[in-house]
């Protein structure tokens, strides 16, 4: 399983999802999480940026 793959099952477990949170969890670095969350958020699975950095999940 990638680590896009687990940040997708994270984020869907969790119903949000931020670079710092996905960095903990994957053990991986501020860049590729912000990849990660560049890559999430063009294929529809959360939303844009609020203020407090926090993404949510569209419901599939």
């Amino acid at each position: 399983m990638t680590n896009y793959e687990k940040a997708i099952r994270i984020a869907k477990e969790d119903g949000k999802v931020c670079i710092s949170h996905l960095q903990r969890r994957l053990c991986i670095s501020y860049i590729e999480a912000g990849q990660i969350i560049d890559r999430m958020k063009a294929d529809g699975y959360i939303s844009d940026k609020r203020k407090d950095g926090i993404y949510y999940v569209f419901n599939d």
